[in-house]
């Protein structure tokens, strides 16, 4: 196994201090989603969130396969996608 997919096993709910390290994470998720939504509104209001959403659904895929996966061939996928859902997105066009 190795050392990033055994760290990334080592925070269990029975891990002294995961409750802290979980509402940290959970919080920084929601501030990561509301940037992208202004961002994505500062394109084009209408579908704003759903289409920052799937943006942060897009890069958390991608940062947890990044670490198990050939990372060149998950950041030019990432890229391609966020390039799709922006012209999707400033076209009117749903994002999901």
């Amino acid at each position: 196994m190795s050392r990033s997919i055994r760290r990334s096993c080592h925070t269990t709910p029975s891990t002294p201090g995961y409750g802290r390290r979980f509402a940290r994470a959970g919080h920084r998720w929601l501030w990561f989603l509301g940037t992208v939504d202004t961002f994505m509104a500062s394109l084009r209001k209408t579908g704003a969130e759903p289409a920052a959403q799937h943006f942060v659904m897009l890069r958390d895929g991608a940062m947890a396969t990044g670490c198990l996966f050939d990372r060149v061939l998950i950041c030019a996928t990432f890229l391609g996608g966020v390039e799709e859902l922006i012209r999707a997105h400033t076209a009117g066009r749903p994002s999901a």
